[in-house]
C-alpha cells in the first residue's frame, strides 16, 4: 500500500493500547472523570481478540512524510 500523500511505500504495523480501548472523539469533545461520551468510537481490532490481548488497532506509517494511516475495519 501507498501513502496518499507522498506516495511512498506504507509499513504495516499495529498502535497498542494498555489496558483501555483505543478511542477516537472529534475535536471539540474530551472526556471527563475518565469516562468517554457516547458518540466516542471504539477502535479496536477484534480479530483474535481474547481475555489476554491487549487492545490494538492496524496502522500503516509512512517514514518519509512521518503519518499514519489508521484501517478502522
Amino acid at each position: 500500500m501507498n501513502c496518499p500523500y507522498c506516495d511512498k511505500e506504507l509499513i504495516e504495523g499495529y498502535i497498542y493500547g494498555s489496558r483501555v480501548p483505543l478511542v477516537w472523539m472529534q475535536k471539540d469533545s474530551k472526556p471527563f472523570l475518565g469516562l468517554f461520551p457516547s458518540e466516542a468510537e471504539t477502535l479496536e481490532d477484534m480479530e483474535n481478540k481474547s481475555l489476554f490481548s491487549v487492545p490494538r488497532v492496524k496502522a500503516y506509517k509512512c517514514s518519509e512524510c512521518k503519518k499514519l494511516i489508521v484501517n478502522l475495519e
